[in-house]
């Protein structure tokens, strides 16, 4: 996805409140997410950790960091997120400003794409003027975009990998391994913890 959109750096923002989520169902303290980040992207230089969300009291709002990209590098970002959340953002804190400081990115998984999801995804956004969903690679997209990348991408979400643990399942080959055993030794989304 970084060669399609010539990017210099892609940053990986760790939340410390995540307002979507039941506090009592976070399982990885922000300091472990934190770690199993850094040992994920340590070995590619083109990926960088920003912990702005960490820094920041209270709830993480994707508004507020795409605020702080905006005025950092004085210029719109991409945000690039799952296809499956692509879907929740329109219900997401003080939307559709959002629009005012990025291009949203998403790339399919295989299986998760219906036949109609653009079609989906147009109603979702349908009350934005001027909103469009792109159906082709890169290129000019107007002011609120949702750009839709066909990319090669791996078969597997973070939740099916926390699924995967609470069931006794093996995550190995699915996480780097480094990730791996600190998940394993820390006991990290396991059904037995306490």
């Amino acid at each position: 996805m970084a060669e399609k959109l010539f990017l210099e750096k892609v940053y990986f923002v760790p939340a410390r409140e995540p307002p979507h989520k039941d506090p009592t169902t976070i399982v990885a303290s922000a300091e472990d997410r934190l770690k199993m980040l850094e040992m994920a992207v340590e070995e590619n230089p083109l990926f960088q950790i920003s912990q702005v969300e960490l820094d920041r009291e209270g709830p993480s709002y994707t508004i507020d960091t795409l605020m702080h990209f905006y005025r950092r590098f004085d210029k719109k970002v991409y945000f690039i997120t799952g296809i499956d959340t692509i879907v929740e953002v329109p219900a997401w804190h003080r939307f559709p400003e959002h629009f005012n400081y990025c291009i949203m990115v998403t790339a399919p998984r295989p299986g998760c794409v219906p036949d109609d999801f653009h079609e989906r995804l147009e109603k979702l956004y349908h009350s934005e003027k001027g909103f469009e969903v792109s159906r082709h690679e890169i290129g000019y997209y107007g002011n609120r975009a949702v750009l839709f990348l066909n990319v090669k991408t791996i078969d597997v979400s973070a939740t099916e990998i926390r699924e995967m643990l609470r069931a006794g399942e093996s995550i190995r080959y699915l996480v780097p391994e480094n990730v791996h055993k600190y998940i394993m030794q820390k006991k990290l989304y396991c059904e037995d913890e306490s």
